[in-house]
């Protein structure tokens, strides 16, 4: 065969060739496919399948040639697909979708197809499709789906605001890639307000400025915690409590923040914390035990009150180290069955310390549910103390420690004794003392009244201060006979203490009564001795009151030094004056009594201001000035000086009115103590003081002369000099 034969051939036969071989490959690589391949003709039969679709259906290329593709069709809406896929074919175009497929042995797979025309040049020839078991990707979808709706749910249904945020170039919070719901409600923005702002934007100003340092930390360690206030979009402040933290998410730096509002919180917070200073500023102690019965927390006052410098002391410790023995074996019987069987016990206790102090607590103690306690003490020691000195002052004299009337009335009603007496005592002079020295001289006569009479009776007689100089004793089961030998034996008490204590008498008149059970009731009987005590005082009174006043004579006579000479020089003195101006015999024995009792209200004047050398003060003054009211007063008591009582109360009045203790002046003071005035005035001046040299005669008239008309009797004054100086005295 010449070449140029063959060459013809060549070029024949080589592209024939070349389009078998493409053909084969075209084929082979359809075959090789991991995917099912099907074309069908204009009929919708099946004309091709290749060998994937054969394993993914189970059937036979054979037994598919010319069947219809809906013998896979396992969709419950095979006919909507079928119409679907026609609609496409017929406008040429390519359809995608899912179809449920069934097997040949029943089985089932989900196919993802894609049915696109098979053209020549321009005219579609046939149609094919493409499909692909997608079953596990499609579970997988699902269950992410699932995932993520329940992530969905639990992000918008969580009580904590999440919210993921870009970060900016220079590390500041950026703008919001998502919020939940609860976001939305607690800053009250939309969503999508939300998604256009930052958290920058939310802040409230005055923590803005930590916002570099919570970022550089998150920025560090990955995570962090932190508390802030948030301003919502009604410019509600909240305080709220924020875990960030930092993770990548498409090569980006975000942030997921969990918010709290901490609002409920911080207000518990703001209340345990009143509560605590409360419980710290309580002046009742508190205390909590754990379960085993051990000091886990005591306040101040507690520890105080158990005389603990320091409440550390007592933490960790049992309760029980804060009593004795025998009390802790008290509570443990008494108290604590009753705490575990009620859940609560209060009450009084007197308890022993550990230092063996005894005290008086008002004590609450309520089991917790987890079994410890709380125990609140408050020390009532004082106020049971109170209350029991109260209770003894109700029904006993606070001077004298006797019952006071009240109780020894209450003790006549209960009587119910066939044989009973009572003795009624009353101190004879008592006003006269306390006028006259004061009431702690009374006081004492009144304390020793009560030893004699408690030590002259028997532990089962009543003995009492019924009033202010008044006693009264209830002997039950006495008669006459004992009843007269116990008065003997106050009397002789009494000449006993007088023995002792002889400045100042004591003097009591007694009367007694007794019953037999034939009295009316005791009422009368204690009126039968109040009367037989009256009788006795009426003979005795006059002698004791006399007897006080002797002995404040005594007395003023011993404590007044100045006085020596004194009261014989000026009962010269008035005495001559009164001669001069021709006074009665009455006037010159009432100026005797003046001239010795003018100063007897002295013996009420404290040593101090008595006795001081230097100048009294204005208060000291005042007090000094009260010996003429003391004086009257005393006068008044005593029978033999009433009448100079008067004279005692004027005597330092002066001519001009200037005087005290009333302030009168002129004729109305009483001619005796003009006199006196006079008289006193000129033996002071002429006699040594501590303080002075006594001064001459004629230094003396020359004051009279100078204070006449104005402290003394103008013309008294001149009779005085003219009698001094005619006598030569």
């Amino acid at each position: 065969m010449r070449d140029k034969d063959k060459t013809i051939i060549k070029n024949r036969i080589e592209p024939q060739l070349k389009q078998t071989e493409l053909e084969y490959l075209l084929v082979k690589l359809v075959e090789s496919l991991p995917y099912g391949v099907i074309i069908t003709d204009f009929r919708s039969k099946i004309i091709y399948a290749n060998e994937a679709t054969e394993q993914s259906t189970g059937h036979s290329r054979n037994d598919l040639i010319g069947k219809s593709p809906k013998i896979f069709n396992a969709s419950q809406n095979a006919e909507e697909v079928e119409h679907e896929i026609t609609n496409c074919m017929q406008y040429c175009n390519k359809w995608c979708g899912d179809i449920p497929q069934r097997r040949k042995d029943g089985g089932g797979f989900i196919g993802e197809f894609t049915v696109f025309p098979v053209k020549d040049e321009d005219e579609t020839i046939a149609w094919g499709s493409m499909n692909r078991d997608v079953t596990e990707r499609k579970q997988i979808e699902h269950a992410l789906r699932e995932n993520e709706e329940k992530f969905r749910k639990l992000f918008n249904n969580t009580n904590d605001a999440i919210a993921l945020h870009h970060i900016t170039e220079d590390g500041f919070p950026g703008r919001y890639i998502e919020v939940n719901d609860v976001a939305c409600q607690m800053w009250g923005y939309s969503r999508e307000e939300l998604l256009a702002m930052s958290p920058l934007d939310i802040d409230a100003k005055e923590h803005i400025e930590n916002v570099p340092q919570i970022m550089d930390e998150l920025l560090q360690k990955k995570h962090v915690t932190f508390e802030i206030a948030h301003l919502t979009k009604y410019n509600k402040k909240i305080p709220v409590e924020i875990s960030s933290h930092l993770f990548i998410l498409n090569g980006e730096n975000v942030v997921l923040s969990i918010v709290r509002d901490i609002t409920q919180r911080k207000k518990s917070e703001e209340l345990l914390k009143v509560q605590s200073t409360a419980m710290e500023s309580s002046t009742d102690g508190m205390a909590i035990l754990d379960s085993e019965e051990n000091i886990i927390y005591v306040n101040k006052a507690l520890a105080k009150i158990y005389g603990y410098a320091n409440r550390e002391q007592l933490i960790g410790q049992s309760w029980k180290v804060l009593y004795d023995r025998q009390q802790v074996q008290r509570i443990e019987r008494d108290v604590k069955p009753r705490v575990i069987a009620k859940g609560e016990w209060q009450g009084e206790a007197t308890v022993k310390t550990y230092d063996g102090m005894e005290l008086c607590h008002d004590i609450s103690i309520t089991l917790l549910d987890e079994g410890g306690f709380v125990c609140v003490v408050r020390d009532i020691t004082a106020r049971k103390r109170l209350e029991n000195k109260l209770k003894y002052l109700s029904w006993h004299d606070p001077l004298t420690g006797l019952y006071n009337r009240v109780f020894f009335e209450q003790e006549m009603s209960l009587n119910n004794f066939q044989l009973i007496s009572l003795i009624v005592c009353d101190i004879n002079g008592l006003k006269l003392v306390n006028d006259s020295l004061g009431h702690q001289f009374g006081d004492k006569l009144l304390v020793a009244t009560a030893k004699v009479l408690k030590e002259s009776v028997g532990d089962s007689c009543v003995v009492a201060r019924i009033g202010g100089d008044e006693f009264a004793v209830l002997l039950p089961n006495s008669d006459e006979i004992q009843v007269d030998k116990i008065s003997k034996r106050i009397r002789n008490a009494v000449f006993e203490y007088n023995t002792e204590n002889p400045k100042v008498p004591l003097s009591i008149s007694v009367g007694f009564a007794t019953s037999s059970g034939v009295s009316a009731g005791i009422m009368e009987l204690f009126k039968e001795a109040d009367d037989n005590m009256y009788r006795e005082k009426l003979y005795h009174s006059r002698s004791a009151r006399s007897a006080i006043v002797n002995t404040l004579m005594q007395t003023l006579e011993e404590r007044d030094y100045i006085t020596e000479g004194h009261a014989d020089r000026l009962h010269d003195l008035v005495i001559d004056l009164a001669k001069a101006l021709k006074l009665s015999e009455q006037k010159r024995i009432e100026l005797r009594l003046l001239a010795q009792f003018h100063d007897i209200g002295k013996v009420g004047i404290p040593d101090r201001i008595l006795f001081k050398n230097g100048s009294l003060t204005g208060e000291e003054v005042k007090e000094m000035r009260r010996h003429s009211e003391i004086g009257y007063r005393i006068a008044q008591s005593a029978p033999d000086l009433t009448p100079i009582a008067d004279f005692i109360l004027k005597h330092h009045e002066w001519w001009n009115g200037k005087g005290y203790p009333l302030g009168i002046k002129g004729e109305e003071i009483p001619l005796e103590c003009r006199i006196l005035s006079i008289a006193d005035a000129y033996d002071a001046m002429t006699s040594d003081r501590p303080y002075r040299k006594a001064m001459t005669q004629l230094e003396a008239v020359g004051e009279l002369k100078r204070y006449a008309g104005i402290q003394f009797d103008p013309q008294l004054v001149a009779q005085f000099i003219k009698l001094l100086l005619g006598t030569g005295t």
